[in-house]
């Protein structure tokens, strides 16, 4: 497959001042007398868009500054444009301590310039709720606007607890029913054991919510965050999140997001490394008063849908979350209804969003992803009657603004597509059962509190 090869335009803190002291010096015709003056500040900001690259030493460095140059040969606002181009950088192949940034990126008279914002000390971890949190709050106080948008760029594991994807056996002593927690980690544990998730060489990579690594007193450890404390970090209403991101697009991930974010754009299953069509994001951004969400999950899909061979590889679902209620009432008396056979489910038969559905021993570790399976298929194999099925797809027209699916992904084929994923108890566990129960949609729809014998009790 042919790949566009973009020079890195990552500078450190000396080439973004040359740059900016470049551009203001430069004669070009950007005013009537012909020199360049010294960009100033809009009067008033309608949007600013945040882009939130996680990538120490995860395998995606390289990727992500890919990515950046993508979306910089595009469309960049001007430095008096009323919209505002924010990065969070994080791009090391290394794991020892390195500086991040976080920068404002526009053009001026013909030159991108990049001017640091803030520099955060090697101490600094991206994939952490306290990151996040200061980035976003610096953006507001910076640059304080009509809306916020976040594209978040990383690993992701949906909403599974940090560090279970990629190493559930630890979790959890056996594969049979009634397993039990071989350790438990609590919330307040800064990071986990890192595992490297086995992947076919042979196949595309994956973005297999952040996650970053590091050495910490001579061991590897992962840095991730569960999707609460990613919520918890977000400390005023987004108008949307875009998660460039693997597994994200379940309804597990929009409804605990619900409150603190308008619109989604996510993937139910993996996301190759190549990642989101960057080149003509920022044209759909940035380009009008109102960002256009639709155009970014469109092109998206209209890039991998006219690749070929395991390329050809997308999911990707556009979701309302102020619309999100009414399909939490339909699937509540769905759950309801039909509790015994949603038990009894083992995932047979059921749209798959995942590639490794049986175990796998790869080093010593254990590697299985059975949890994501299609929210729709799950309802209709639980014996839903025709009238419940008809508002439960009257609920998921009304909150999904935008859907769309390959015929397959990296050989998963992809028949029936509801747009959102979800978690199947009966083929579930102990562990997760007892995590998911924290978990607002499990709140509102009972899936697993109200569950009564399923495989994973």
């Amino acid at each position: 497959m042919d790949r566009r090869h973009s020079r890195h335009i990552v500078p450190r803190l000396l080439d973004t001042i040359t740059a900016v002291i470049a551009c203001i010096s430069v004669t070009v015709s950007c005013v009537k007398d012909g020199t360049c003056e010294i960009p100033t500040m809009p009067d008033s900001i309608d949007n600013v868009f945040i882009i939130y690259m996680a990538g120490k030493d995860n395998g995606l460095a390289s990727a992500m500054r890919d990515n950046m140059s993508d979306f910089c040969s595009g469309y960049v606002p001007e430095g008096y444009n009323s919209n505002i181009l924010l990065a969070y950088e994080e791009l090391t192949n290394s794991s020892s301590p390195t500086r991040s940034y976080l920068t404002r990126i526009y053009r001026h008279c013909g030159t991108l310039v990049r001017d640091t914002v803030v520099t955060y000390p090697v101490t600094s971890i991206g994939a952490t709720a306290e990151t996040l949190e200061d980035v976003l709050n610096e953006a507001r106080s910076r640059f304080p606007a009509k809306s916020y948008g976040l594209l978040v760029s990383s690993h992701g594991t949906g909403w599974l607890p940090k560090g279970f994807y990629s190493d559930p056996d630890s979790y959890e002593d056996s594969m049979g029913g009634g397993r039990e927690m071989a350790r438990r980690l609590t919330d307040t544990e800064e990071w986990v054991p890192y595992v490297e998730k086995w992947q076919d060489p042979s196949l595309p990579p994956v973005k297999s919510i952040c996650q970053d690594r590091a050495l910490v007193g001579g061991q590897m450890v992962s840095y991730e965050m569960n999707i609460q404390e990613f919520a918890g970090a977000i400390p005023y209403t987004l108008d949307y999140i875009i998660f460039d991101c693997c597994l994200m697009g379940g309804i597990e991930v929009a409804y605990e997001l619900k409150d603190v974010c308008d619109r989604i754009i996510f993937s139910p299953t993996e996301v190759l490394s190549l990642g989101f069509n960057y080149d003509t994001m920022g044209q759909h951004l940035l380009g009008d008063s109102e960002p256009d969400l639709e155009g970014v999950a469109r092109d998206y899909y209209n890039r991998y849908a006219a690749m070929s061979g395991d390329y050809q590889s997308a999911t990707v679902t556009l979701v309302d979350c102020s619309r999100l209620e009414p399909l939490a009432e339909a699937c509540r008396q769905i759950f309801s209804n039909h509790r015994e056979e949603l038990d009894a489910l083992d995932g047979t038969g059921i749209q798959e969003y995942f590639r490794f559905g049986d175990p796998v021993w790869q080093g010593g570790h254990l590697f299985y992803d059975h949890w994501f399976y299609d929210l729709r298929d799950i309802a209709a194999n639980a014996g839903a009657s025709d009238t419940e099925l008809d508002l439960l797809d009257t609920a998921l027209d009304n909150c999904i603004i935008y859907k769309a699916a390959t015929e397959k992904f990296i050989g998963v084929s992809i028949d029936r597509y509801s747009g959102l994923s979800m978690y199947l108890p009966g083929n579930g566990s102990r562990y997760l059962d007892s995590f998911y129960r924290n978990l607002a949609w499990d709140a509102a729809t009972g899936l697993v509190s109200l569950s009564g014998t399923g495989a994973g009790k």
